[in-house]
Protein backbone atom coordinates (compact mmCIF):
# COMPACT_ATOMS: atom_id res chain seq x y z
CA UNK A 1 0.00 0.00 0.00
CA UNK A 2 1.13 3.47 -0.78
CA UNK A 3 1.06 6.01 1.99
CA UNK A 4 1.97 9.63 1.48
CA UNK A 5 3.04 11.83 4.34
CA UNK A 6 3.79 15.54 4.00
CA UNK A 7 3.91 15.22 0.22
CA UNK A 8 6.23 12.20 0.10
CA UNK A 9 5.49 8.56 -0.36
CA UNK A 10 6.38 6.60 2.73
CA UNK A 11 8.50 3.57 2.01
CA UNK A 12 9.69 4.37 -1.50
CA UNK A 13 12.18 7.11 -0.82
CA UNK A 14 10.31 10.12 -2.09
CA UNK A 15 8.37 11.48 -5.03
CA UNK A 16 5.78 14.19 -4.64
CA UNK A 17 2.15 13.38 -5.15
CA UNK A 18 -0.02 15.98 -6.86
CA UNK A 19 -2.90 15.66 -4.39
CA UNK A 20 -0.59 15.92 -1.39
CA UNK A 21 1.01 19.05 -2.83
CA UNK A 22 -2.38 20.68 -3.49
CA UNK A 23 -3.91 19.75 -0.15
CA UNK A 24 -0.79 19.81 1.95
CA UNK A 25 -1.63 16.37 3.28
CA UNK A 26 -1.37 12.74 2.32
CA UNK A 27 -3.41 9.95 0.73
CA UNK A 28 -3.57 6.20 1.18
CA UNK A 29 -5.08 4.65 -1.97
CA UNK A 30 -8.39 6.41 -1.33
CA UNK A 31 -8.02 9.66 -3.20
CA UNK A 32 -8.71 11.37 0.15
CA UNK A 33 -6.18 13.26 2.20
CA UNK A 34 -5.38 10.97 5.13
CA UNK A 35 -3.08 13.46 6.90
CA UNK A 36 -3.37 17.21 7.23
CA UNK A 37 -0.63 19.69 6.35
CA UNK A 38 0.88 19.27 9.84
CA UNK A 39 1.10 15.49 9.49
CA UNK A 40 -1.87 14.73 11.77
CA UNK A 41 -3.93 11.69 10.82
CA UNK A 42 -7.48 12.63 9.73
CA UNK A 43 -8.55 9.42 8.01
CA UNK A 44 -9.73 11.51 5.07
CA UNK A 45 -12.31 13.38 7.14
CA UNK A 46 -13.44 16.95 6.71
CA UNK A 47 -13.09 19.45 9.54
CA UNK A 48 -16.80 19.03 10.30
CA UNK A 49 -16.39 15.25 10.53
CA UNK A 50 -13.37 15.63 12.81
CA UNK A 51 -15.33 18.06 15.00
CA UNK A 52 -18.16 15.50 15.21
CA UNK A 53 -15.68 12.89 16.51
CA UNK A 54 -14.68 15.32 19.27
CA UNK A 55 -18.28 16.19 20.20
CA UNK A 56 -19.28 13.72 22.90
CA UNK A 57 -23.08 13.20 22.98
CA UNK A 58 -22.74 12.14 26.63
CA UNK A 59 -21.96 15.82 27.35
CA UNK A 60 -24.38 17.25 24.78
CA UNK A 61 -24.12 21.00 24.60
CA UNK A 62 -21.70 21.30 27.50
CA UNK A 63 -19.46 24.35 27.32
CA UNK A 64 -17.35 23.23 30.29
CA UNK A 65 -13.70 23.22 29.26
CA UNK A 66 -13.12 19.82 30.90
CA UNK A 67 -15.87 18.24 28.75
CA UNK A 68 -14.55 19.86 25.58
CA UNK A 69 -11.00 18.68 26.33
CA UNK A 70 -12.23 15.17 27.12
CA UNK A 71 -14.04 14.99 23.78
CA UNK A 72 -10.96 16.18 21.91
CA UNK A 73 -8.83 13.63 23.75
CA UNK A 74 -11.27 10.83 22.89
CA UNK A 75 -11.14 11.92 19.24
CA UNK A 76 -7.33 11.71 19.35
CA UNK A 77 -7.46 8.24 20.93
CA UNK A 78 -10.04 7.00 18.41
CA UNK A 79 -8.10 8.32 15.43
CA UNK A 80 -4.89 6.87 16.88
CA UNK A 81 -6.26 3.32 17.08
CA UNK A 82 -7.85 3.69 13.66
CA UNK A 83 -4.57 4.88 12.13
CA UNK A 84 -2.69 2.00 13.78
CA UNK A 85 -5.10 -0.50 12.24
CA UNK A 86 -6.14 -1.84 15.65
CA UNK A 87 -9.78 -1.12 14.77
CA UNK A 88 -11.34 -0.97 11.34
CA UNK A 89 -12.14 2.55 10.23
CA UNK A 90 -13.65 4.84 9.60
CA UNK A 91 -14.82 5.25 13.18
CA UNK A 92 -17.92 7.28 13.97
CA UNK A 93 -19.21 8.74 17.24
CA UNK A 94 -21.91 6.76 19.03
CA UNK A 95 -24.83 9.21 18.81
CA UNK A 96 -26.35 7.81 22.02
CA UNK A 97 -23.29 8.83 24.05
CA UNK A 98 -23.18 5.36 25.62
CA UNK A 99 -19.92 4.29 23.94
CA UNK A 100 -17.41 6.62 22.31
CA UNK A 101 -17.23 5.16 18.81
CA UNK A 102 -18.44 2.54 16.38
CA UNK A 103 -15.88 0.93 14.11
CA UNK A 104 -16.58 0.15 10.44
CA UNK A 105 -18.09 -3.21 11.45
CA UNK A 106 -20.52 -1.61 13.92
CA UNK A 107 -18.68 -2.69 17.07
CA UNK A 108 -19.08 -0.15 19.90
CA UNK A 109 -15.86 1.03 21.57
CA UNK A 110 -15.59 2.83 24.90
CA UNK A 111 -12.44 4.77 25.85
CA UNK A 112 -11.30 4.16 29.42
CA UNK A 113 -8.65 6.40 30.94
CA UNK A 114 -7.29 5.88 34.44
CA UNK A 115 -4.88 8.11 36.31
CA UNK A 116 -2.12 6.87 38.58
CA UNK A 117 -1.09 10.37 39.54
CA UNK A 118 -4.10 11.23 41.70
CA UNK A 119 -4.84 9.73 45.08
CA UNK A 120 -7.59 7.09 44.88
CA UNK A 121 -9.93 9.27 46.97
CA UNK A 122 -9.48 12.00 44.34
CA UNK A 123 -10.42 9.70 41.46
CA UNK A 124 -7.01 8.10 41.00
CA UNK A 125 -6.40 4.54 39.87
CA UNK A 126 -7.45 1.53 41.87
CA UNK A 127 -7.55 -1.90 40.29
CA UNK A 128 -11.01 -2.56 41.70
CA UNK A 129 -12.59 0.62 40.26
CA UNK A 130 -10.82 0.19 36.91
CA UNK A 131 -12.06 -3.39 36.55
CA UNK A 132 -15.59 -2.36 37.58
CA UNK A 133 -15.59 0.35 34.89
CA UNK A 134 -14.19 -1.96 32.19
CA UNK A 135 -16.56 -4.81 33.07
CA UNK A 136 -19.55 -2.44 32.93
CA UNK A 137 -18.66 -1.46 29.34
CA UNK A 138 -18.05 -5.08 28.34
CA UNK A 139 -21.38 -6.15 29.88
CA UNK A 140 -23.10 -3.62 27.61
CA UNK A 141 -21.54 -5.18 24.49
CA UNK A 142 -18.84 -2.56 24.10
CA UNK A 143 -15.17 -3.25 23.59
CA UNK A 144 -12.65 -1.04 25.38
CA UNK A 145 -9.83 1.20 24.22
CA UNK A 146 -7.59 1.47 27.26
CA UNK A 147 -5.84 4.84 27.27
CA UNK A 148 -2.61 4.16 29.16
CA UNK A 149 -1.34 7.76 28.99
CA UNK A 150 -1.70 8.46 32.72
CA UNK A 151 -1.06 4.99 34.11
CA UNK A 152 2.18 4.19 35.88
CA UNK A 153 3.98 1.08 34.63
CA UNK A 154 3.09 -0.65 37.92
CA UNK A 155 -0.63 0.11 37.61
CA UNK A 156 -0.65 -0.82 33.92
CA UNK A 157 1.01 -4.13 34.76
CA UNK A 158 -1.52 -4.85 37.54
CA UNK A 159 -4.40 -4.05 35.21
CA UNK A 160 -3.07 -6.19 32.36
CA UNK A 161 -2.52 -9.15 34.69
CA UNK A 162 -6.12 -8.89 35.89
CA UNK A 163 -7.49 -8.50 32.35
CA UNK A 164 -5.53 -11.60 31.29
CA UNK A 165 -6.71 -13.51 34.38
CA UNK A 166 -10.32 -12.73 33.43
CA UNK A 167 -9.69 -13.59 29.72
CA UNK A 168 -10.77 -10.13 28.57
CA UNK A 169 -7.83 -9.09 26.40
CA UNK A 170 -9.60 -10.03 23.17
CA UNK A 171 -11.99 -7.12 23.80
CA UNK A 172 -9.33 -4.60 24.89
CA UNK A 173 -7.04 -2.39 22.81
CA UNK A 174 -4.19 -0.45 24.40
CA UNK A 175 -3.45 3.10 23.31
CA UNK A 176 -0.97 4.55 22.67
Amino acid sequence: QETLRAGKRVGDGGGLAEDAIKGGGSTKNTGKLMYDADGNYTGGRTKAELDALADDPAHMGSKRQVDIEKGIHEQKVGLGVEESGKIKGPITRDPSGKAEFFDADGQAWDVKSFNSYYKPKQGGFTLQSAMRSINKSLSEGEHVILDTTNLSSQHLSELLVELEKQNLMDKIILWP
